[in-house]
């Protein structure tokens, strides 16, 4: 029983701290004070530590000289993080789309709808990464899901906001979903592919 809750408290440490660099309450470049940290959680060094060490093999934070950073990405990191998304996401909406989930996919559409339509931009982030991310999951293949919710992630937690206006993304998210609702695979993948490389070209313009 006693393994049992470390292993729920370790667990629960991490992703607690793996959404306050989600959130932006611990940003790019930030340092982790463990004390700190640990007090505010409510828990004992010994689970952040763990939870610190999973997030640099998950390469969210990084230590140097002993103390531990919430890692900053380059320019050209991040590019190569959202080009292999393009192919991740890609080969995601590929296959879901042999067999899309209807359902889902009109409720996703509708808070896009709403989110856009009332102008609310974090309604709007929000129904973003809920896209992104549940897609992969809604495929139900464990390691495509676990692949490229990672590197989602990297993109997300390091870069706080979003790169293009919904004016730009939102007829891209209708195009990719109408390919998915016609259970059109090669039409879905290049709309994936082509939704995430425009933000690449506003990237490379950009940052």
């Amino acid at each position: 029983m006693e393994k049992i809750e470390r292993k729920t408290l370790d667990l629960l440490v991490y992703e607690k701290l793996k959404e306050m660099i989600q959130l932006g309450i611990l940003k790019p470049g930030d340092q982790i004070i463990q004390e700190k940290l640990a007090k505010e959680l409510g828990v004992s060094r010994t689970p952040l530590r763990k939870a610190i060490s999973q997030l640099e093999k998950d390469y969210l934070i990084k230590e140097e000289n002993g103390k531990f950073f919430v890692r900053k990405l380059t320019k050209e990191e991040l590019i190569m993080v959202f080009e292999i998304r393009a192919l991740l996401e890609g080969l995601t909406a590929r296959i879901f789309a042999e067999n899309p989930n209807i359902d889902w996919l009109n409720y996703i559409e509708s808070k896009y709808k709403s989110a856009y339509e009332k102008n609310d931009y974090k309604e709007y982030r929000n129904t973003d990464i809920e896209f992104h991310t549940s897609l992969a999951k809604q495929v139900k293949n464990h390691i495509l899901t676990k692949v490229t919710n990672n590197f989602w992630l990297l993109s997300v937690c390091l870069f706080q906001g979003l790169l293009r206006d919904p004016k730009e993304t939102y007829p891209e998210h209708l195009e990719i979903i109408s390919a998915l609702k016609e259970k059109n695979p090669e039409k879905a993948e290049k709309s994936m592919q082509r939704h995430i490389r425009n933000t690449i070209k506003k990237m490379k313009s950009e940052l």
